[in-house]
């Protein structure tokens, strides 16, 4: 599965996000008498709560990406590149945020007006709001502090993965983890672990590729995967949803491998989404919660409001990535990493 096909997997989950978070609960959406026709109000909340497996979809493309795309010696360097990758993109929409915020979210009211104010916004602006447990400008943005540290723990990962008795030692810990650390902040680190490590392992082993030229014929693999997803998706209550997400996220990409690939108009649609979706996840939240909240559920019909909400924010993305290539930002920013990266003696 290549890079074309992760993009296509990134679409997927951006969409999934979305819905999560429009429809995620009564409460949401309150006092602008959604219409949920066909079907009910109940069955929508439910389906955007199975949504949420996005994150694992995230996680295990972070996964799968670093484990195809990186060497034994190279490492560090790919990590440094990496973080500071996801950490320019992160800070030119966090500045953009700042000065925006006259639109209705202001970082006086977000982080206070007192000395721990400079603090707050400091560790939101290296993404680590989450784990701090302090005030984050963008509620959606807790997924930045767990994808800076699956950046810096994922070369580990993939070395445990490499050897049989660390990686029994690596699953040990992860259970452990998942068993018995309370705090929801680290607990996430040890529950979306299980999805990464699934996208390391699919990549090492190759096992899309094998599983599609040994069933695939008689579109065998396609029916046993889409098979797996639903019992997945049934089975997925309580608090081991986390165990079940990373399954869901790898049933979601093979099939994306098997059939969505295929289809050259779907394909494009999630292509350009996967594209754009870092920008996204980043700058959905301020659209539909922050900004434009009674614009956006104005729609009524929740096709509608998810439809708005996508096209919305693509249309940001597009401005903003128009913007950066004006002001010539991801050439400038490549430089410097790839400059810094060079000066490494490692």
């Amino acid at each position: 599965m290549g890079k074309e096909y992760t993009y296509i997997c990134k679409g997927i989950a951006l969409l999934m996000m979305y819905f999560h978070h429009l429809f995620y609960s009564y409460e949401s959406f309150e006092g602008y008498g959604i219409n949920f026709f066909p079907l009910t109000g109940e069955i929508v909340i439910h389906i955007a709560w199975i949504c949420k497996a996005c994150v694992a979809i995230f996680v295990f493309l972070t996964g799968y990406g670093y484990a195809k795309g990186n060497s034994e010696d190279n490492y560090v360097k790919n990590t440094i590149r990496r973080y500071f990758k996801l950490m320019f993109g992160f800070w030119f929409i966090y500045i953009l945020a700042i000065v925006t915020s006259f639109l209705g979210r202001t970082p006086a009211e977000v982080y206070g007006k007192d000395m721990k104010s400079v603090f707050y916004a400091l560790l939101d602006f290296m993404g680590m709001a989450f784990f701090a447990g302090t005030p984050t400008y963008n509620e959606t943005w807790w997924y930045m502090s767990l994808a800076v540290v699956f950046i810096f723990i994922t070369p580990i990962i993939i070395k445990m993965c490499n050897k049989t008795s660390t990686f029994i030692m690596l699953l040990y810990i992860i259970a452990l983890g998942c068993l018995f650390v309370s705090e929801y902040r680290i607990q996430a680190v040890f529950w979306y672990s299980i999805s990464l490590i699934a996208g390391i392992l699919c990549a090492k082993y190759h096992v899309f590729e094998e599983v599609k030229s040994r069933f695939g014929k008689y579109y065998i693999d396609v029916c046993i995967s889409m098979l797996c997803l639903i019992l997945l998706v049934f089975f997925r209550q309580g608090s081991i949803y986390y165990i079940f997400d990373g399954i869901i996220a790898m049933n979601i990409c093979y099939l994306v491998y098997a059939i969505i690939g295929n289809i050259a108009i779907v394909k494009s649609i999630f292509l350009i989404l996967g594209k754009n979706s870092m920008n996204g996840f980043l700058i959905h939240t301020f659209i539909f919660m922050y900004y434009f909240k009674s614009f956006t559920y104005s729609f009524k019909y929740f096709l509608l409001v998810w439809l708005v909400l996508i096209i919305c924010t693509l249309i940001v993305s597009v401005l903003i990535e128009q913007i950066k290539t004006i002001m010539r930002y991801d050439e400038f920013t490549i430089q410097k990493i790839n400059a810094a990266v060079r000066r490494l003696k490692l």
